[in-house]
């Protein structure tokens, strides 16, 4: 049983782009331990709203409280980086050092803003590349490592942060379909060790397995946000019910 204790609270958030609105009175909450997915045409408004929840966006209406803290009032402070210090953010295309190994980009941020000692540093790195199923690819740099390999670095330099949430924007879309079952296969096992996730994502299998809520957008506003169960057996607006039956032709 998730626990039903809010982390993150999106009040009537909205965004503009100059004359274009990007989102549009979104209004949601994430609980402690929940696996949410987040999916809906391109161009909807996903990844932005995963950009203003650790304030690399900033948004002109509502507020973002996460575990109690209102990215409204900490935006333009310090603040805000001892809060995206708690928030690990996994990106399409990967984001790595290319002249680092994949240890040294895992153990770069905890050396850095912690200043954790070096050894202690790589020793909890080793562990987290273990986890990704990488460790015996520490010292290879991006370059010679797979793209879903590097994805895997990906997620366990977000891991090494100690983060009380991982954000997942659209993880898997850059990387060619036979790599992407091994990203998936740790997102899950994170999901079920009751990590707290938001993934913007089109892989409605990985949905179907681990979500515990499904947020749908379209045009910048929430048009669904239902248990998976209900949302693919019983949406309720006509533009989600195209989208499932899109969609569920590919998995």
């Amino acid at each position: 049983m998730k626990e039903e204790t809010p982390i993150i609270e999106i009040k009537n958030l909205s965004k503009w782009y100059g004359d274009f609105q990007v989102l549009d009175d979104i209004t949601t909450t994430i609980n402690r331990g929940e696996c949410v997915v987040i999916c809906g045409p391109s161009g909807s408004g996903k990844s932005t709203l995963l950009r203003c929840i650790n304030g690399l966006e900033d948004f002109q209406k509502g507020d973002v409280i996460v575990d109690g803290v209102s990215i409204k009032e900490i935006s333009h402070t310090k603040e805000i980086y001892k809060l995206r210090s708690r928030i690990g953010m996994v990106f399409q295309h990967f984001e790595l050092y290319p002249h680092m190994t994949a240890l040294e980009n895992v153990t770069l941020a905890p050396k850095k803003v912690f200043k954790i000692p070096e050894k202690e540093a790589e020793k909890r790195g080793m562990e987290l590349l273990e986890k990704v199923g990488l460790r015996e690819h520490a010292h290879k740099k991006p370059g010679e490592l797979s793209g879903g390999q590097q994805q895997r670095v990906g997620i366990a330099r977000a891991l090494a942060m100690n983060a009380d949430i991982i954000m997942f924007d659209e993880p898997t879309s850059a990387l060619d379909p036979e790599m992407i079952r091994d990203v998936l296969e740790v997102m899950v096992d994170l999901a079920k060790g009751g990590m707290t996730m938001l993934v913007v994502t089109h892989e409605m299998g990985f949905a179907k397995a681990v979500a515990d809520k499904i947020i749908f957008m379209d045009e910048g506003r929430i048009i669904e946000q239902e248990d998976v169960e209900t949302f693919f057996k019983n949406p309720k607006s006509d533009r989600a019910k195209e989208f499932i039956d899109r969609i569920l032709v590919h998995i």
